[in-house]
């Protein structure tokens, strides 16, 4: 896709023509919205298609090369078939919408190389007007000096209801979760808001409309932000503050572990493929799975060089430990996935991510002593075909901490979903821009049962 942005930038400007055939409404109101398309070579391309009176208004991004927003000059409809021309670039996209009206079908053809792709759109991002109440906040981090912007739905703006704060994984994250077009979030908190249960999302700290750093922040400082959160909930007029729970995805999970296990007056906890192991453990397991088909000594060698690394972050300070951490990867630069010349800038940058104090609380996080001082009930939810946190290593653990202390949570392994808990019926690695489901139908409905019939009633 690096050859798009070429042709692409004195475009910003240029006037969207749009054209197309005369056809029935019901294909207008079909090709609506979000068009997601990835090939092995040009990478992901997103068409935002809409209709203005009776042509169509469309935009195209290339989220790989940062490059959104940029004009499609023609869209053309025949019957089925769909046409899209981006004459700036050379390229046009050619495919058959299928009965369902959910996937286009085609080619991508660029400068005479033709490569097939199929659109996706994503069924699931519900729609305005919604049959319930929205409200834009703006809540107050008084220990952090922050504001984050987030969105509440309630199922109406009178009377009081139970509400549920979702915590997002790794990495800055908007309010929806937006991940190639897969507003996760956002799904969510329309499925529980419909079904009685309100939700409160929000802008990670430096995300959107959220102030304050993302880059600067350790695992306590998000769980700052969702205290933060939990406290306006409690005196808001609409919420019932007994029946307020935290719903973490991934690493948001040890976030919500790190509130509920200081927290009593959290109502429910939905842990959705959340570690139940420290951090440093977490990496040893991935790094197992990423060499799965390498020899067993590559394995322990990539293990061996991160359990030196981590031990440096567990016991000496960030100024003491860099001298130590480089001298590790200049000793074990042969097991670094670089050309040589490149060595010593890779160290750095390894050595900056490394010994940041995110990474710090991240490596050195134990979520089983939160997870265990915790008196709400608990679901926990694991992916069978997740290959960023393991059921295999997660689940024992999980059971393990509470069989410590004599209690006994739900813990359930879904075995076709992967980590953001879509829908995989096959073994393929198939990415999540490639799949239009945004979250499985039953993992919603799962997670909504369990909160009303088991989370809402405490801990029996």
């Amino acid at each position: 896709m690096k050859d798009i942005n070429i042709h692409l930038n004195p475009l910003r400007k240029s006037i969207i023509l749009i054209s197309c055939l005369f056809i029935p409404q019901i294909v207008f109101s079909q090709m609506e919205g979000q068009w997601y398309g990835t090939t092995q070579e040009k990478g992901n391309i997103v068409f935002h298609i809409k209709k203005e009176n009776d042509r169509y208004a469309a935009t195209f991004d290339c989220p790989d090369i940062y490059a959104f927003g940029y004009p499609v000059e023609e869209v053309l409809l025949y019957g089925s078939e769909v046409i899209i021309r981006i004459p700036s670039i050379g390229a046009v996209f050619n495919g058959q919408i299928n009965n369902d009206n959910n996937e286009i079908n085609g080619t991508f053809e660029q400068d005479g190389v033709t490569l097939p792709m199929d659109l996706l759109t994503r069924p699931q991002t519900p729609k305005e007007p919604y049959p319930y109440y929205s409200q834009d906040v703006l809540i107050e981090n008084h220990k952090d000096n922050i504001q984050l912007a987030g969105t509440l739905t309630l199922p109406d703006s009178v009377g009081r209801h139970p509400v549920a704060i979702l915590i997002s994984g790794s990495g800055p994250n908007d309010r929806d979760a937006t991940y190639f077009g897969h507003k996760t979030f956002l799904v969510m908190a329309d499925h529980l808001t419909r079904n009685g249960i309100g939700v409160l999302r929000f802008d990670d700290r430096g995300v959107g409309c959220s102030t304050g750093d993302f880059d600067a922040a350790t695992l306590s400082d998000f769980a700052h932000d969702i205290e933060s959160c939990f406290q306006y909930l409690q005196s808001h007029k609409n919420v019932l503050p007994d029946k307020t729970g935290l719903i973490g995805h991934s690493e948001g999970g040890s976030v919500a572990a790190m509130v509920a296990g200081n927290n009593k007056n959290i109502a429910f906890l939905v842990l959705m493929s959340s570690p139940a192991v420290s951090g440093d453990k977490l990496a040893y397991s991935r790094i197992a799975d990423y060499y799965s088909e390498a020899d067993s000594s590559a394995v322990k060698q990539q293990v061996e060089l991160r359990r030196r690394l981590f031990s440096v972050l567990k016991y000496w300070d960030r100024d003491i430990a860099y001298v130590a951490l480089w001298e590790i990867l200049v000793e074990n630069r042969k097991l670094l996935p670089v050309p040589h010349r490149d060595t010593i800038s890779v160290i750095n940058n390894i050595i900056a991510y490394i010994n940041s104090d995110y990474n710090r609380s991240v490596i050195n996080y134990d979520p089983a002593p939160d997870l265990q001082k915790t008196t709400c009930p608990i679901l926990a939810l694991y992916a069978g075909k997740d290959n960023r946190v393991s059921p295999r290593q997660n689940i024992p653990a999980f059971e393990k901490a509470f069989a410590e202390i004599g209690r006994y949570d739900c813990e359930i392994e879904l075995p076709d979903v992967n980590h953001t808990f879509q829908t995989v019926t096959d073994d393929k690695k198939i990415k999540n821009s490639e799949i239009s489901e945004t979250v499985s139908p039953d993992v919603l409905s799962l997670i909504t049962y369990w909160i009303i019939n088991d989370g809402l009633k405490g801990v029996e």
